[in-house]
């Protein structure tokens, strides 16, 4: 059984639905359980998971309200579990409180536990007063809950940094796979056509409009280099709660020409904008794990700009398939400045990144990992 909060187009949220489905094929009967999901922004082949969620109501009261998520939604995530696992063999958390649910429906019902842990840190809040005062006792049963796991998958070396300066707990690194056959199959010119920027320097960011996705400092770097590449543009895919204060930055900097919002895009249209793009930024870091992002952009023959000390980085440099600076304003600029002037470099990177997620990031590899412990 799969322990996802809710579903979404997250990296976690894709990796417990591609686990499943990979699982399932193989035989093991595998549910992916959450309080709800978000039906329009859902990930890559989610439909053909096998999901349990909460009953309707309390289901659409969670999406709406996190007063309800945050009141409601750990004891309702529990008896889901508690419900669901008669004939469980295995449970694998993977979001918060995910670990905490795990762990007392396995001492109840005597389930091994593998954890799954994309980001540190597993805590309720971000900032101010709530996440002082309940950070810390939250850390203190992560710890608890994740040195009574029977194993713990991370994805980066970062994380698994993280997870024994925290907890003490040593991990196995494994990375996400990627669904190479669907996002390579793309038109690298219909969104140019789409849009009339045929003629552009297109810089990409994907994913929510959250505060810790560092969109700001995409923005800042494309103003920085607009005089010195004229026909730069940034595309910004998604939405959130910061479009709003993104929005008034590139008002402020006056850089409304150059920077489009185009909404969130599902998958298959997602990836004719990394096809697209002359380059992909990936700047967040703080919250990271392993952004998925700048790989599937590879599958479409589009080089990344990423942050250093985003865990995805690891992999950019030691297979030197894309650009790695440290997420600053005038590093991103210049690593940017730098890839407008040797894009025949960009190229030859994007041809050896591609064929590299093509041989090493197979869902199937990441599901053998999974099997060999849990079987």
């Amino acid at each position: 059984m799969i322990i996802q909060p809710f579903l979404s187009y997250g990296g976690a949220e894709a990796v417990s639905v591609q686990l499943a489905n990979r699982m399932s094929q193989r035989g093991h009967e595998t549910k992916v359980v959450s309080l709800f999901i978000d039906r329009g922004r859902l990930p890559h082949e989610a439909e053909r998971a096998s999901i349990v969620v909460a009953p309707e109501l309390l289901g659409k009261a969670f999406s709406l309200s996190k007063l309800a998520l945050l009141l409601l939604g750990f004891p309702t995530l529990l008896i889901l579990v508690f419900k669901n696992a008669q004939s469980t063999t295995v449970l694998n958390p993977h979001n918060f409180p995910s670990l905490w649910v795990a762990g007392i429906v396995a001492f109840f019902k005597k389930i091994p536990v593998v954890w799954t842990c994309h980001n540190l840190p597993q805590t309720p809040f971000t900032q101010g007063l709530a996440a002082k005062l309940l950070n810390p006792p939250a850390e203190f049963l992560n710890g608890f809950f994740a040195r009574r796991c029977k194993k713990v998958f991370v994805v980066s070396g970062k994380v698994k940094k993280e997870v024994f300066k925290r907890y003490g707990v040593k991990s196995q690194v494994a990375h996400p796979g990627i669904d190479y056959a669907f996002y390579s199959k793309v038109d690298p010119l219909a969104v140019r056509e789409r849009y009339s920027w045929k003629k552009k320097f297109i810089l990409l960011q994907v994913g929510r409009l959250a505060r810790q996705k560092n969109h700001s400092l995409s923005i800042e770097s494309l103003s920085k280099i607009s005089k010195r590449i004229k026909e730069a543009i940034l595309v910004i895919v998604g939405d959130g709660k910061e479009e709003q204060s993104l929005r008034l930055l590139v008002q402020r900097l006056r850089v409304s020409d150059k920077v489009f919002f185009v909404g969130y895009q599902p998958p298959n249209k997602m990836k004719d904008f990394y096809a697209a793009a002359d380059l992909h930024l990936s700047p967040a870091y703080e919250t990271e794990g392993f952004n998925l992002a700048p790989l599937e952009a590879l599958c479409c023959w589009t080089v990344s700009l990423v942050a250093e000390k985003s865990g995805v980085d690891e992999v950019i440099k030691r297979e030197r398939i894309g650009v790695v600076a440290r997420p600053r304003i005038m590093d991103f600029s210049k690593a940017i400045l730098k890839a407008y002037k040797n894009r025949g470099l960009l190229r030859d990177m994007g041809e050896k990144g591609n064929l590299w997620v093509k041989n090493n990031l197979s869902w199937r590899g990441y599901a053998d990992k999974f099997e060999e412990t849990v079987c």
